[in-house]
């Protein structure tokens, strides 16, 4: 199996739905709120996995709520998180 090293960082995405942008100094208010788990390198670092490879992921993750549910991701898809 290829040992692969992923250099990247998470972040978790707040993202307001809403009917049109607003215009400069308008509020608009919002529809829908969703939070999404994303690592800068994570597409890089499922495909990786997918394809075969013994894949290592190194970062630095916050100790909240944010950052360990990483670390849950992370450990579902089998991707050695020994390094954050």
């Amino acid at each position: 199996m290829n040992k692969i090293l992923v250099v990247g960082s998470s972040n978790t995405d707040m993202v307001i739905q809403a009917s049109r942008f607003p215009l400069p100094g308008e509020t608009v208010m919002g529809a829908d709120f969703l939070m999404n788990p994303w690592w800068k390198r994570c597409p890089s670092s499922y495909s990786c996995k997918a394809i075969g490879g013994d894949v290592m992921f190194v970062g630095r993750i916050g100790n909240d709520i944010f950052g360990q549910q990483s670390i849950t991701l992370m450990k579902e898809a089998g991707i050695d998180k020994e390094l954050i």
